[in-house]
């Protein structure tokens, strides 16, 4: 962990933080499995009178900060979610943890 702490050093504020989210002293959690009944896969779609479950893997505290945008217009349509997985300056390190 102090080798990915040293690669998010840097003078931002934001790289302090990334750098303190990554030291050994803080005690924080690095991936969350969630278990829901139910399809919830955009690229399957269900299919009347099957079951299905889902497992979720979230990684916490991510580096890589993605966009919701909702439309000013028409604030009740679906909004556009771009999670932007493993990009931007620290991506790389959401990656290998």
């Amino acid at each position: 962990m102090e080798s990915l702490a040293k690669r998010a050093e840097g003078p931002t504020a934001k790289q302090t933080i990334l750098r303190q989210w990554l030291s050994e002293s803080q005690r924080l959690g690095s991936i969350e499995y969630i278990f829901d009944v139910g399809n919830l896969s955009p690229l399957y779609p269900a299919e009347p009178g099957r079951e299905y479950a889902t497992l979720l893997q979230i990684l916490q505290y991510p580096f890589s900060h993605g966009s919701i945008h909702i439309a000013p217009e028409n604030p009740v349509t679906k909004p556009l979610i771009d999670p932007k997985y493993y990009g931007g300056e620290h991506g790389a390190l959401d990656l290998e943890i």
